[in-house]
């Protein structure tokens, strides 16, 4: 029988009737004695799709086009702390968009054979194995093609030190034979050695123990039933090439373990704090996914916070002007610090500082000043210019425009003493703008053209008009500075890099979302 537990999803109470199957097979078919290890068979069979970043994994099975297909959730159980999917078999728009990108970087496209209506497992296959003497001994065709599905999956279980790997296997005969197969190449310690078969996917874990409870456990209740999970992925919609999921509990959870399983770790300060910071983060649960978006690699996560959440207004970063080369925009900053402050306070102080210090040192009045600062809105635009060129900070062109009271904004830099290292305000009594550049703090005020109408900004950063806060940098505007050190074979792995994109938003539900992007020419 099950139980119903709070989070939305089953426990086994005593096991279903397929547990009294044989070891290893929980479904009927042909069954064989597991080999040794796993990690040649992720390096085989994770390479492909994580490394090569060929797939549409689709968890809840929501694609329209395969509606018939079972994700990997399917047979992991619903109490894993941690769980990601690649698939291997993309749709025909993400195939070419995801080709058309990487053949535009030199050293991919003379390592990786990759073309629109190529066999990208293949490619990729012989691409990685060709300089491993023991990878060359296995046949593609006969050991890894006629029974490799599109999809594995990999999740970590409470009390696990290892994680358990589901693949779709569309033959488990062939399956466990390539398995070991791969396996043979595997030197470490840490193997999983059990193997269990199960709806179409062949379950690896550390122990034949491990691998047969994965699946009565997931039989009882299954990962993509559980609510936190599904709610997650409708929120985060259309998935790519990999996605990704994990609970505000399982993150805690596994980050302990691994600083127990590191001993550096264990010892390290910055350990301790990262657990603590994410025991204290008022988040539920959030999904991720890697995607392609109009030609260009996309990554998209929501989070579910466990309190709720609101920002007023949004950032009109758009506004900057059209030759920004790096722009920062934060929209109802002084609203959400004011609401936040105590956190803030309690992160500096347990770094051992004190705020008190930090008001004396900088003649600062906290955290008035800082919401006097950030504003409504705050909006920071760096203009193209030479480094090398750069004689003093005068011919910086940098400015920064705010949404909020200029009598203010002056007594601050006048109290603090940067007016008298050249910062000036200028600007309308309620739209100041700061900076030492007097010319390019005139731009930011009154600009000839948009950044929002700049085709690199566009194709960069994900919903502008609708972000709460931006992050953008033309890589083009500084190819030059970045590149004149590099090789000539590094240099043209860089040149047709163009721009980098992050913008986050509040969405209904208490969810929110950060979009990054990384573009090409």
């Amino acid at each position: 029988m099950t139980e119903q537990r709070p989070d939305g999803y089953l426990s086994p109470q005593s096991p279903p009737e397929s547990a009294t199957a044989a070891p290893g097979q929980i479904e009927q078919g042909p069954q064989k004695k597991t080999g040794t290890g796993v990690k040649a068979a992720i390096a085989g069979l994770a390479v492909l799709a994580l490394g090569g970043g060929l797939a549409i994994a689709d968890p809840l099975d929501m694609r329209k086009d395969n509606a018939s297909a079972k994700g990997a959730a399917a047979v992991l159980p619903a109490d894993v702390l941690g769980f990601s999917e690649v698939n291997f078999n993309p749709e025909l728009s993400q195939k070419a968009e995801m080709v058309r990108f990487a053949m535009k970087f030199p050293g991919l496209k003379s390592k990786i054979n990759l073309t629109e209506d190529g066999d990208l497992k293949q490619e990729l296959w012989q691409s990685m194995s060709k300089d491993s003497t023991c990878l060359k001994g296995v046949n593609y065709d006969a050991d890894i093609k006629s029974w490799l599905g599109d999809r594995m999956g990999v999740a970590v279980r409470p009390g696990a030190k290892t994680p358990v790997i589901a693949i779709e296997a569309t033959d488990e005969a062939k399956a466990r034979a390539g398995y070991e197969k791969l396996n043979a190449c595997d030197k470490g310690n840490d193997k999983l050695m059990g193997l269990a078969y199960s709806d179409g996917y062949l379950v690896a874990a550390k122990t034949q123990a491990d691998a047969d409870k994965a699946i009565v456990d997931a039989k009882a209740g299954a990962l993509k039933d559980r609510a936190e999970f599904k709610e997650d992925f409708e929120k985060l919609g259309t998935q790519g090439i990999l996605s990704l999921w994990g609970s505000k509990e399982g993150l805690v959870e596994i980050s302990k373990q691994s600083s127990v399983d590191d001993e550096l770790a264990s010892k390290s300060p910055a350990s301790a704090d990262v657990q603590k910071q994410i025991e204290e983060t008022p988040l539920r649960s959030a999904a991720a996914t890697l995607r392609f978006s109009d030609g260009n690699p996309e990554f998209l996560l929501m989070a579910k916070s466990t309190k709720d959440i609101s920002a007023e207004g949004t950032t009109a970063v758009g506004n900057l002007p059209g030759d920004t080369a790096v722009a920062i925009g934060i929209a109802d900053g002084a609203n959400q610090l004011d609401k936040n402050w105590d956190q803030v306070k309690k992160s500096i102080e347990d770094q051992g500082t004190q705020v008190s210090d930090i008001e004396s040192r900088l003649k600062l009045k906290l955290p008035d000043d800082l919401k006097t600062l950030l504003g409504k809105d705050l909006r920071m635009s760096v203009g193209k210019f030479d480094p090398d060129a750069v004689q003093g900070p005068a011919d910086l062109p940098i400015a920064i425009a705010m949404d909020t009271e200029k009598a203010k904004v002056e007594d601050i830099v006048t109290r603090t003493g940067l007016g008298a290292q050249g910062l000036q305000v200028s600007g309308e009594d309620t739209a100041p703008v700061v900076g030492i550049s007097t010319d390019w703090a005139n731009q930011v005020s009154q600009p000839s053209s948009k950044l929002s109408d700049d085709a690199a900004f566009k194709a960069a950063v994900a919903s502008p008009d609708k972000a709460q806060s931006v992050v953008y940098f033309n890589l083009d505007a500084f190819k030059d500075a970045i590149t004149k050190n590099m090789s000539s074979s590094e240099m043209e792995n860089v040149e047709p890099l163009q721009a980098v994109g992050v913008s986050s938003r509040i969405e209904a539900d208490n969810y929110s979302a950060v979009q990054m992007r990384v573009t090409a020419k």
